[in-house]
């Protein structure tokens, strides 16, 4: 049900298709996918050359060459 001003509406599905798979979560997902660009829980001698440290590293190596 949906809670709209304080009144709750119940909700109708007319879809014809029967869901077969279940949704993820979507921000639990988000999250997963922004640690694994930031690679936080690593040292920068220890990081993998891609997310934010790929970014780093070729605008390192477009400045010095």
């Amino acid at each position: 049900m949906s809670k709209n001003n304080g009144i709750f509406r119940k909700r109708f599905d007319f879809s014809k298709i029967p869901a077969t798979i279940q949704i993820p979560n979507l921000i639990e997902v988000q999250k997963r996918s922004y640690d694994r660009f930031l690679q936080m829980d690593r040292l920068p001698s220890e990081r993998d050359d891609g997310g934010l440290q790929a970014v780093f590293q070729s605008a390192i190596i477009t400045l010095a060459g």
